[in-house]
């Protein structure tokens, strides 16, 4: 979970406990953001999925447009760059092609010689030797060393599926600050209050972890009334079709209210007949 800092970690994370966790992530902290991790503008495009060098400079702008109360760098972001910032801060090795070891470290580890390590990569021994704390490979190359890495983890087993539940939490843990930071809920953009843990759209997210994470995800205490609630509603979802069709006592309960419905208009037009009869004798 979030206290498990791996190598790469400590670009992001320090004394300062950034970024800041009582508000919302703001455009000046995008370039924070590619400052701390020493990332480049086309990494932070491909993270960020910003479609272009035009929107970047926009989103980290300090000029104030008009009509604007406040320059674009103090406005807050969107929320899905605002929750990816705030996962990548704690996790930079979901960053894609975001290498968090030296290409020494990596030619250790696949226990290659330099010439070897030139022939995976495509240099020469030459550059490889030179690739050290003062010179680093070209970005094309990191982002080689970067899958080789990706697939030595996967075979080795480095990540474990506990490993996964504990970043699964952190990234509902970041999701979930980041709507409540802004007092906003998914059904309206308006400000419509913090989430609370018993909102049901948080429910259906905790759904996605194991009990053992519930805490790390909702980023504080489980209560016994919110463990059971979650209880409920995992033992019904095991009763849904995993294909998401109709069940037989929802079909039998949509059946029931579809007969009530037309019963209902059936009286309401007999009602109305009866006036409009009424109304002819009374005319003649």
């Amino acid at each position: 979970m979030t206290d498990q800092i791996a190598p790469g970690k400590k670009l992001f994370s320090g004394d300062d406990a950034w970024p800041p966790i009582d508000r919302p992530i703001l455009g000046a902290d995008l370039e924070e953001f590619r400052k701390r991790g020493h990332l480049f503008l086309t990494q932070m495009e491909l993270a960020f999925g910003i479609p272009s060098r035009k929107a970047w400079y926009q989103q980290i702008s300090t000029t104030l447009v008009e009509g604007e109360e406040k320059p674009r760098s103090e406005l807050p972001v969107t929320l899905p760059i605002g929750m990816l910032l705030r996962f990548y801060a704690i996790h930079p090795e979901y960053l894609p092609m975001w290498l968090d070891v030296s290409a020494e470290d990596m030619r250790e580890r696949m226990g290659l010689s330099p010439a070897g390590f030139g022939l995976a990569t495509g240099r020469q021994e030459i550059s490889v030797r030179q690739w050290g704390a003062d010179r680093d490979p070209h970005r094309v190359v990191v982002n080689l060393l970067w899958i080789i890495k990706t697939m030595l983890d996967r075979i080795e087993g480095v990540f474990t599926a506990e490993q996964a539940e504990n970043d699964l939490a952190d990234l509902v843990n970041c999701i979930l600050r980041e709507w409540r930071v802004r007092g906003e809920t998914p059904e309206s953009r308006r400000k419509s209050g913090a989430l609370s843990p018993l909102h049901p759209q948080v429910i259906e997210l905790m759904l996605l972890l194991t009990e053992r994470t519930y805490a790390a995800g909702l980023g504080e205490e489980v209560t016994d009334d919110l463990r059971q609630v979650l209880a409920d509603a995992r033992q019904a979802r095991l009763h849904q079709p995993a294909d998401g069709s109709v069940t037989r006592s929802e079909r039998k309960q949509a059946t029931k209210r579809v007969r009530q419905r037309r019963t209902a208009q059936k009286a309401v037009k007999s009602m109305s007949d009866a006036f409009s009869m009424d109304g002819i004798g009374e005319l003649s």
